[in-house]
Protein backbone atom coordinates (compact mmCIF):
# COMPACT_ATOMS: atom_id res chain seq x y z
CA UNK A 1 0.00 0.00 0.00
CA UNK A 2 1.72 3.33 -0.96
CA UNK A 3 0.78 6.07 1.49
CA UNK A 4 1.47 9.60 0.70
CA UNK A 5 3.76 11.49 2.77
CA UNK A 6 2.78 14.44 4.96
CA UNK A 7 4.46 16.88 7.02
CA UNK A 8 5.36 15.41 10.82
CA UNK A 9 5.64 17.09 14.06
CA UNK A 10 7.60 16.56 16.87
CA UNK A 11 4.95 15.50 18.70
CA UNK A 12 4.14 12.55 16.41
CA UNK A 13 7.49 11.62 15.78
CA UNK A 14 7.11 8.94 19.14
CA UNK A 15 5.89 5.53 18.39
CA UNK A 16 4.32 5.98 22.14
CA UNK A 17 1.22 6.83 20.32
CA UNK A 18 0.69 2.88 19.78
CA UNK A 19 1.05 0.17 22.15
CA UNK A 20 0.08 -3.15 20.11
CA UNK A 21 -1.24 -5.17 23.07
CA UNK A 22 -1.64 -8.71 20.84
CA UNK A 23 -0.91 -10.23 17.44
CA UNK A 24 0.46 -7.29 15.62
CA UNK A 25 0.42 -9.54 12.55
CA UNK A 26 -3.51 -9.95 12.63
CA UNK A 27 -4.96 -9.47 9.24
CA UNK A 28 -6.69 -6.79 10.24
CA UNK A 29 -5.86 -4.33 13.41
CA UNK A 30 -8.31 -3.30 15.29
CA UNK A 31 -7.32 1.03 16.67
CA UNK A 32 -8.82 1.85 20.30
CA UNK A 33 -8.89 5.00 21.68
CA UNK A 34 -9.16 5.26 25.48
CA UNK A 35 -11.93 7.35 26.86
CA UNK A 36 -11.37 10.75 29.27
CA UNK A 37 -8.39 10.26 31.94
CA UNK A 38 -7.62 6.58 30.53
CA UNK A 39 -4.74 5.51 28.38
CA UNK A 40 -3.92 2.32 26.38
CA UNK A 41 -4.25 0.17 29.53
CA UNK A 42 -8.21 0.32 29.32
CA UNK A 43 -8.16 -2.28 26.57
CA UNK A 44 -5.15 -4.90 28.15
CA UNK A 45 -7.91 -7.22 29.01
CA UNK A 46 -9.60 -7.37 25.22
CA UNK A 47 -6.27 -8.94 24.11
CA UNK A 48 -7.33 -12.23 24.99
CA UNK A 49 -10.74 -11.87 23.72
CA UNK A 50 -10.03 -11.64 20.12
CA UNK A 51 -9.18 -13.76 17.64
CA UNK A 52 -5.70 -14.13 16.50
CA UNK A 53 -6.62 -12.95 13.30
CA UNK A 54 -7.47 -9.36 14.82
CA UNK A 55 -4.60 -7.41 15.81
CA UNK A 56 -5.44 -5.15 18.70
CA UNK A 57 -3.06 -1.83 18.83
CA UNK A 58 -4.52 0.73 21.80
CA UNK A 59 -3.66 3.97 21.70
CA UNK A 60 -1.50 6.08 24.39
CA UNK A 61 -2.42 9.76 24.80
CA UNK A 62 0.31 12.47 26.32
CA UNK A 63 -0.38 13.21 30.12
CA UNK A 64 -1.32 9.37 31.41
CA UNK A 65 0.47 5.77 31.74
CA UNK A 66 3.86 5.88 30.09
CA UNK A 67 3.32 9.46 28.95
CA UNK A 68 3.14 11.05 32.21
CA UNK A 69 5.38 13.56 31.48
CA UNK A 70 4.04 14.97 28.80
CA UNK A 71 0.80 17.85 29.04
CA UNK A 72 -2.40 16.15 27.84
CA UNK A 73 -4.06 18.17 24.70
CA UNK A 74 -6.19 20.58 25.61
CA UNK A 75 -7.11 21.36 22.21
CA UNK A 76 -9.09 18.64 19.87
CA UNK A 77 -7.20 20.14 16.16
CA UNK A 78 -3.85 19.65 17.75
CA UNK A 79 -4.60 16.11 18.95
CA UNK A 80 -6.13 15.01 15.71
CA UNK A 81 -3.17 16.24 13.57
CA UNK A 82 -0.45 15.17 15.94
CA UNK A 83 -2.29 11.56 16.50
CA UNK A 84 -2.60 11.18 12.71
CA UNK A 85 0.53 11.86 11.69
CA UNK A 86 2.18 9.19 13.99
CA UNK A 87 -0.60 6.64 12.56
CA UNK A 88 -0.54 6.41 9.81
CA UNK A 89 2.57 4.49 9.32
CA UNK A 90 0.53 1.89 10.48
CA UNK A 91 -2.12 1.59 8.44
CA UNK A 92 -0.35 -1.08 5.97
CA UNK A 93 -3.23 -4.03 6.09
CA UNK A 94 -7.15 -3.09 6.88
CA UNK A 95 -8.01 -1.61 9.81
CA UNK A 96 -10.84 -0.65 12.49
CA UNK A 97 -11.64 1.85 15.12
CA UNK A 98 -13.26 1.73 18.42
CA UNK A 99 -13.87 4.34 20.67
CA UNK A 100 -15.45 4.62 24.39
CA UNK A 101 -16.90 8.04 24.87
CA UNK A 102 -14.24 10.79 24.51
CA UNK A 103 -12.32 7.88 22.28
CA UNK A 104 -15.09 8.14 19.65
CA UNK A 105 -14.54 11.76 19.41
CA UNK A 106 -11.19 10.96 18.67
CA UNK A 107 -11.76 7.60 16.48
CA UNK A 108 -14.41 9.77 14.26
CA UNK A 109 -12.86 13.31 13.38
CA UNK A 110 -9.40 10.94 13.25
CA UNK A 111 -11.06 9.30 10.30
CA UNK A 112 -12.20 12.49 8.83
CA UNK A 113 -8.70 13.61 9.06
CA UNK A 114 -7.19 10.52 7.53
CA UNK A 115 -9.88 11.08 4.20
CA UNK A 116 -8.93 14.92 4.45
CA UNK A 117 -5.07 13.93 3.82
CA UNK A 118 -5.22 11.47 1.37
CA UNK A 119 -4.68 8.43 3.46
CA UNK A 120 -6.05 5.12 4.21
CA UNK A 121 -9.27 5.11 6.04
CA UNK A 122 -10.70 2.41 8.37
CA UNK A 123 -12.86 -0.18 6.89
CA UNK A 124 -15.46 0.04 9.93
CA UNK A 125 -16.24 2.58 12.62
CA UNK A 126 -17.05 1.31 16.26
CA UNK A 127 -18.33 4.68 18.58
CA UNK A 128 -19.60 3.91 21.81
CA UNK A 129 -21.20 6.05 24.43
CA UNK A 130 -20.94 9.59 22.73
CA UNK A 131 -23.00 12.26 21.24
CA UNK A 132 -23.69 12.73 17.87
CA UNK A 133 -21.43 15.95 16.37
CA UNK A 134 -24.46 18.23 15.63
CA UNK A 135 -25.55 18.07 19.49
CA UNK A 136 -23.82 20.96 22.52
CA UNK A 137 -22.87 18.36 25.66
CA UNK A 138 -25.22 18.83 28.48
CA UNK A 139 -24.11 21.05 30.69
CA UNK A 140 -23.47 22.06 33.54
CA UNK A 141 -19.40 21.24 32.38
CA UNK A 142 -17.37 19.41 34.42
CA UNK A 143 -13.96 20.08 33.30
CA UNK A 144 -13.52 22.86 35.36
CA UNK A 145 -14.94 21.82 38.90
CA UNK A 146 -12.86 22.10 42.11
CA UNK A 147 -11.08 19.65 42.70
CA UNK A 148 -13.19 17.09 45.50
CA UNK A 149 -16.73 18.01 43.47
CA UNK A 150 -14.41 16.65 40.09
CA UNK A 151 -14.11 13.66 42.61
CA UNK A 152 -17.36 13.27 43.48
CA UNK A 153 -18.61 13.53 40.19
CA UNK A 154 -16.52 10.84 38.86
CA UNK A 155 -17.27 8.06 41.94
CA UNK A 156 -21.20 8.69 40.56
CA UNK A 157 -19.60 8.05 36.73
CA UNK A 158 -19.18 4.32 38.20
CA UNK A 159 -15.95 4.09 35.38
CA UNK A 160 -12.19 4.96 37.50
CA UNK A 161 -11.16 2.51 39.59
CA UNK A 162 -11.72 3.25 43.73
CA UNK A 163 -7.90 2.49 43.89
CA UNK A 164 -7.33 5.90 41.75
CA UNK A 165 -10.13 7.82 43.76
CA UNK A 166 -8.72 6.81 47.20
CA UNK A 167 -4.77 7.62 46.60
CA UNK A 168 -4.23 11.29 46.82
CA UNK A 169 -0.54 11.06 44.57
CA UNK A 170 -2.05 8.79 42.18
CA UNK A 171 -5.62 10.96 41.35
CA UNK A 172 -3.17 13.97 41.87
CA UNK A 173 -1.32 12.67 38.72
CA UNK A 174 -4.59 11.68 36.81
CA UNK A 175 -6.66 14.74 37.10
CA UNK A 176 -4.79 16.98 34.65
CA UNK A 177 -5.19 14.70 31.67
CA UNK A 178 -9.04 14.12 32.54
CA UNK A 179 -9.53 17.77 32.70
CA UNK A 180 -7.99 18.18 29.39
CA UNK A 181 -9.96 15.00 28.10
CA UNK A 182 -13.47 17.05 29.41
CA UNK A 183 -13.00 19.81 28.19
CA UNK A 184 -12.05 18.90 24.61
CA UNK A 185 -15.69 16.81 25.28
CA UNK A 186 -17.43 19.42 26.40
CA UNK A 187 -16.74 21.86 23.65
CA UNK A 188 -16.76 19.90 20.81
CA UNK A 189 -19.76 20.75 18.68
CA UNK A 190 -19.40 20.46 15.31
CA UNK A 191 -23.24 21.04 13.46
CA UNK A 192 -21.91 21.13 9.98
CA UNK A 193 -19.31 17.83 10.29
CA UNK A 194 -18.89 15.90 7.17
CA UNK A 195 -19.63 12.22 6.50
CA UNK A 196 -16.91 9.46 6.57
CA UNK A 197 -17.38 7.26 3.97
CA UNK A 198 -17.56 3.87 5.92
CA UNK A 199 -20.36 2.07 8.02
CA UNK A 200 -20.72 2.90 11.34
CA UNK A 201 -22.14 0.81 14.41
CA UNK A 202 -23.27 3.23 17.22
CA UNK A 203 -23.14 1.02 21.16
CA UNK A 204 -25.00 2.13 24.12
CA UNK A 205 -25.71 1.43 27.97
CA UNK A 206 -29.30 1.26 28.52
CA UNK A 207 -28.79 2.87 31.46
CA UNK A 208 -26.32 5.78 30.51
CA UNK A 209 -27.30 9.03 32.27
CA UNK A 210 -24.43 10.88 30.63
CA UNK A 211 -25.49 10.34 26.67
CA UNK A 212 -29.01 9.31 26.30
CA UNK A 213 -30.28 6.88 23.28
CA UNK A 214 -31.97 9.70 21.94
CA UNK A 215 -28.61 11.96 21.50
CA UNK A 216 -27.62 9.05 18.99
CA UNK A 217 -29.55 9.22 16.16
CA UNK A 218 -27.89 12.21 14.40
CA UNK A 219 -25.07 9.87 13.96
CA UNK A 220 -26.81 8.75 11.10
CA UNK A 221 -25.96 11.78 9.24
CA UNK A 222 -22.29 10.98 9.62
CA UNK A 223 -21.87 8.27 7.36
CA UNK A 224 -22.29 7.49 3.25
CA UNK A 225 -22.51 4.02 4.16
CA UNK A 226 -24.66 1.66 6.29
CA UNK A 227 -25.17 2.54 10.25
CA UNK A 228 -26.65 0.11 13.11
CA UNK A 229 -27.57 0.72 16.90
CA UNK A 230 -26.89 -1.42 19.22
CA UNK A 231 -27.86 -1.58 22.94
CA UNK A 232 -25.95 -3.34 25.94
CA UNK A 233 -27.26 -3.68 29.45
CA UNK A 234 -25.79 -1.18 31.79
CA UNK A 235 -24.45 2.43 32.42
CA UNK A 236 -22.25 4.79 30.76
CA UNK A 237 -19.62 2.03 31.54
CA UNK A 238 -21.07 -1.05 30.56
CA UNK A 239 -18.06 -2.33 28.45
CA UNK A 240 -16.14 -2.20 32.41
CA UNK A 241 -19.13 -5.08 33.55
CA UNK A 242 -19.34 -8.74 31.81
CA UNK A 243 -21.77 -7.07 28.98
CA UNK A 244 -17.72 -6.64 27.63
CA UNK A 245 -17.63 -10.26 25.87
CA UNK A 246 -20.76 -9.42 23.86
CA UNK A 247 -19.50 -6.05 22.82
CA UNK A 248 -16.20 -7.72 21.96
CA UNK A 249 -18.10 -10.75 20.12
CA UNK A 250 -20.21 -8.45 18.18
CA UNK A 251 -17.44 -5.97 16.66
CA UNK A 252 -15.34 -8.88 16.36
CA UNK A 253 -18.67 -10.45 13.90
CA UNK A 254 -18.02 -7.36 11.94
CA UNK A 255 -14.72 -6.99 11.31
CA UNK A 256 -14.39 -10.68 10.24
CA UNK A 257 -17.46 -10.41 8.01
CA UNK A 258 -15.92 -6.98 6.39
CA UNK A 259 -12.40 -8.88 6.09
CA UNK A 260 -13.92 -11.30 4.01
CA UNK A 261 -15.81 -9.36 2.03
CA UNK A 262 -12.82 -7.68 1.21
CA UNK A 263 -10.53 -10.35 0.39
CA UNK A 264 -13.34 -12.02 -1.84
CA UNK A 265 -13.47 -8.51 -3.49
CA UNK A 266 -9.58 -9.08 -3.86
CA UNK A 267 -9.36 -12.25 -5.54
CA UNK A 268 -12.21 -11.32 -7.63
CA UNK A 269 -9.96 -8.98 -9.28
CA UNK A 270 -6.82 -11.61 -9.84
Amino acid sequence: MDIPKIMTTTRSTSDNWIKYSNNAEGDVVLFCFPYSGAGALAYKSWRDSLPDNIGLAAIQLPGRETRFSEPAYEDLQGLISDLGHAITSHLTKPFAFFGHSFGSLIAFELALWLKRNNQPTPNQLFLSSFRAPQLPANKPHSHDLPRHELIEKLKSYNGTDDSILKNKEIIDLFLPALRADLKICERYQSPLSPAVEVPITIYFGEKDELVRSESLSDWRLCTTHSIEFKNFEGDHFYLNTEERAKLIDHLTSKIIGKSDTTMDKMSSKI
